[in-house]
């Protein structure tokens, strides 16, 4: 349960991050032609747990981050 609840927080975490960053500066560089502002942007965090695997480990947990824009 603790691992559960430990995994959880991080979750909570990151989004919480990439929503603040979100809303930062960008620092990639600037493109050769700008179209204009920011029309969307959208970011997805996904936890992923399951057990019974027939492959190594038995049980297998990951996060997925997503985040795009245009």
């Amino acid at each position: 349960m603790t691992r559960t609840l430990a995994s959880l927080l991080l979750a909570g975490g990151l989004l919480a991050a990439g929503q603040a960053m979100a809303g930062g500066e960008d620092l990639s560089p600037a493109p050769a032609v700008n179209d204009g502002p920011l029309i969307w942007h959208n970011e997805s965090l996904t936890y992923l747990w399951g057990k019974n695997f027939k492959v190594d480990p038995p049980i297998q947990q990951t996060f997925t981050f997503e985040s795009a824009s245009a």
